[in-house]
């Protein structure tokens, strides 16, 4: 199986609701995350993580942002569209759903 055949099976969304990073990274070792690069349907996206500071930039589509301080004392609900740009500290919980195609 090449990197190229692999990221290739998931083109038209299905990777982000699968999981697949975690599945590529058991088989290719760490993704670098300066070129993380996701495609996704309506309706696909992740469960409530978090991690390190992150940059999320949004080529294409609406997506829904629901994020949380590492103390919870705040909760946001947020609209990514197109162009915007979603800054994440260390630390900050969130999940995220494609609302149309991204």
């Amino acid at each position: 199986l090449s990197q190229e055949s692999f990221v290739g099976s998931f083109a038209g969304g299905a990777g982000a609701a699968n999981g697949w990073p975690w599945v590529y990274e058991a088989l290719f070792g760490p993704l670098d995350p300066w070129r993380y690069f996701l495609v996704g349907h309506p309706g696909s996206g992740v469960v409530s993580h978090s991690h390190e500071d992150g940059y999320n930039f949004l080529v294409y589509g609406t997506k829904a942002w629901q994020i949380q301080s590492p103390n919870r004392q705040v909760r946001s609900h947020c609209e990514q569209r197109a162009g915007d740009v979603v800054y994440l500290p260390r630390g900050w919980a969130h999940s995220v759903r494609s609302e149309t195609e991204t």
